[in-house]
């Protein structure tokens, strides 16, 4: 399964958390920082409208929020299907989050996100 399609199974079109079911959970397990969560299901619903044919000024616009900020968070859709299923299990590393990710870059190269985000 790719990971866009994970997160798809996570929230429904407002954003909200799904169960398998499809019914939405009103709590996030200990551990998972839903924030981050969010942030990433974003990168991935922006990627598509980008290669839906949207620009970034368009995306920005119709989500309320700079163009910045949809380029700093762009980068969490190319996550490694690992360090995903960490960050959705809470696993990740604590200074792995959204805000870590606003002033910094991640490597295309799953590899090298991995040790990357392992010396954090």
């Amino acid at each position: 399964m790719r990971p866009s399609h994970l997160c798809d199974k996570l929230f429904d079109e407002t954003g909200d958390w799904l169960t398998p079911s499809h019914s939405k959970i009103r709590a996030v397990p200990t551990g998972q920082d839903e924030t981050f969560i969010r942030n990433i299901a974003k990168a991935h619903h922006w990627l598509r409208q980008l290669t839906s044919g949207n620009a970034f000024d368009g995306i920005a616009v119709g989500e309320g929020t700079s163009k910045r900020r949809v380029h700093q968070m762009m980068d969490l859709a190319f996550l490694a299907p690992d360090i995903l299923r960490d960050v959705l299990d809470g696993k990740q590393p604590t200074g792995f989050t959204s805000d870590w990710c606003k002033g910094h870059s991640l490597p295309s190269d799953w590899n090298m996100q991995r040790r990357l985000i392992a010396s954090l």
